[in-house]
Formats: structure tokens, C-alpha cells, sequence
């Protein structure tokens, strides 16, 4: 006997709602990790390069890693 909340046209309206919303939210958050590891992946990288650049120009003074400037827009 099926549950009284999935019976007739609401219920079958709740069902398409959730399974929507299922289907939109597992792939949302894929995008969102992946997202989230391709930032980290170029902070890394841009920390690498800003080492390379202070290793070329020695002569330079290498800003404290704190005041480096981010470009977050959380």
C-alpha cells in the first residue's frame, strides 16, 4: 500500500520536485570541486612562479606572505 503523501497528482508533483532537484544538485556540486581544486592547484602554481621570479631578481624586496595581495572574491 503506498504511503499517503505519494498518492495522486501531489505526490507524483513532489517526486518529479525531488528527483529535479536531485539531478541539479549532484552535478552543481562536481563543479563546485572541481572548481574549488583548480583554484588551489593555480594559487600553487602562482606561489611556484612568484618563487622563480624573487629567485631571478635576488635584489628585490619579497613582500611578507601575508600582505601578498589576493584576488578572493568570496
Amino acid at each position: 500500500m503506498p504511503l499517503p503523501c505519494a498518492a495522486g497528482p501531489d505526490g507524483v508533483t513532489l517526486q518529479a520536485f525531488n528527483g529535479s532537484t536531485a539531478l541539479t544538485a549532484l552535478p552543481l556540486s562536481a563543479i563546485i570541486t572541481e572548481r574549488n581544486a583548480t583554484r588551489r592547484q593555480i594559487e600553487h602554481v602562482c606561489a611556484q612562479l612568484a618563487e622563480a621570479v624573487f629567485r631571478l631578481a635576488p635584489d628585490e624586496p619579497r613582500p611578507p606572505e601575508g600582505e601578498r595581495k589576493s584576488t578572493d572574491r568570496r
